[in-house]
């Protein structure tokens, strides 16, 4: 697909043999991949041989790579919270891995448009034919790639997830106001702001076409993150591949993901052990990120969802991400506000009743990650962790933002969510995903 598999050693990247083990989630080293520049002859001929084929254990440098993603694999997980209205404690999420494209997960969910801007979400065990219960297992739905209506979707092995938040060289400031040019995941870059959804979204598809890349667009498809997708990340890091040890104990850097605290909005940065990310403090944020507090060093590591280099960076602090997920308008119709996404395939965003109340946390969907990891439902900040937890509302702020600050206290996290407006906001950015295509 032009991906190229990676794997770190003693500060180094390497190109990985897929012929041996690469990758463990059990020791929480989740699969890496990169795009490189295909139209650079020598980046491209240091890569691959002659015939095409890949030089395995190949050095890569930094200045090689356009773009950094890491692999989702599909998984089903034990519902801990599955009755609309109740709360839950923050917790290890129970998490098997699936073969293939298998759904083994015994719920079921689908959802109706009610036509008056309710939309209603039924989730029944196929064996028993029961409503959904706490201890049983689901299939997440971010693995069936379709829109929220749809009966049939492609069914997925897995999602590839951008490493950190998108940056654009072209404009290395990332808050310019115009559309973005080109779009790199890379550690260390200030990351792209102050664009409306539309021209998020747009960028994010035009990765498939772009012959710098060297995907096959037949194959792959290049969108930008679904709230439902954030929910798969943010549960795998709350399991046992990433932030836990055990339902008892946490990994080194402990349960939470630690707070990207530089207020430049650079990737992959870290708070201190001082600001660790997880004790409220009132002025948390500075304004560089030190060679500890990048990604790669002794505080930065910390700051992903596996606790090691190997996991998803930004998704504590930084800049706020907006998901391709909106609201349904009174009468049950996408209420984007945006002519430029009136006619874009259901599968590229998720949808949500319509309500004038940012705090009504009926509205939300198993595997999403807003009102199943509520330790307060009805409150905000009600999520897990203290995280910000405000529903898109009305006519004025109609899409979900993930992740980002909230103010200098610590309501931010992987389990936080807020409602915007979806134009040009200097503290939200998105990210991207790659899933496969329909061949």
């Amino acid at each position: 697909q032009g991906l190229i598999p990676i794997y770190f050693k003693e500060g180094k990247i390497y190109v990985a043999d897929v012929t041996s083990e690469w990758y463990d989630y059990n020791k929480h080293e989740w699969a890496n991949a990169v795009l490189i520049d295909n139209t650079n002859p020598d980046i491209k001929s240091k890569f691959y041989d002659e015939n095409g084929n890949l030089r395995g254990r190949q050095e890569v440098e930094e200045s090689d790579i356009l773009q950094m993603y890491v692999w989702i694999p599909r998984y089903k997980y034990q519902l801990f919270n599955a009755k609309v209205g109740e709360s839950s404690e923050p917790q290890m999420i129970n998490i098997a891995f699936e073969r293939g494209t298998n759904s083994t997960g015994d719920v079921k969910c689908t959802y109706t448009n009610e036509g008056d801007g309710r939309i209603t979400e039924n989730c029944i065990n196929q064996k028993t034919q029961q409503e959904a219960s706490k201890g049983e297992w689901y299939t997440h739905p971010a693995f069936t790639f379709k829109g929220t209506f749809d009966d049939e979707g492609t069914e997925l092995p897995g999602i590839w997830v951008g490493k950190f938040e998108p940056s654009d060289p072209t404009n290395p400031s990332g808050k310019e106001f115009y559309n973005i040019s080109e779009i790199t995941v890379l550690p260390n870059k200030t990351s792209v702001t102050a664009k409306r959804v539309n021209a998020m979204f747009s960028a994010a598809r035009d990765i498939e076409d772009n012959i710098k890349y060297g995907l096959e667009s037949d194959k792959v498809d290049t969108h930008m993150m679904k709230n439902i997708e954030w929910g798969a990340v943010a549960y795998l890091s709350s399991s046992i591949y990433g932030r836990y040890i055990n339902k008892d104990t946490c990994v080194s850097g402990g349960c939470r993901i630690w707070k990207n605290n530089v207020k430049a909005q650079i990737t992959g940065c870290s708070a201190e052990p001082s600001n660790d990310g997880v004790t409220p403090f009132v002025l948390g944020m500075v304004s560089t990120c030190d060679v500890l507090s990048q990604w790669d060093g002794e505080y930065g590591i910390h700051a992903s969802t596996t606790d090691n280099i190997y996991g998803i960076y930004d998704t504590n602090g930084g800049s706020w991400e907006y998901m391709m997920a909106s609201t349904v308008d009174e009468s049950g119709v996408f209420n984007s506000f945006m002519t430029e996404l009136l006619n874009i395939n259901s599968k590229y965003y998720d949808l949500y009743g319509y309500g004038v109340d940012a705090l009504d946390h009926y509205r939300g969907h198993l595997g999403d990650a807003t009102r199943e990891t509520l330790e307060n439902f009805g409150q905000n900040p009600g999520g897990w962790n203290g995280n910000y937890s405000e529903f898109p509302m009305g006519t004025s702020a109609l899409w979900f933002a993930r992740g980002g600050w909230a103010d200098a206290y610590a309501r931010t996290g992987v389990f936080a969510f807020d409602s915007v407006s979806g134009g040009m906001i200097t503290e939200v950015t998105f990210r991207l995903t790659l899933s496969k295509g329909n061949e």
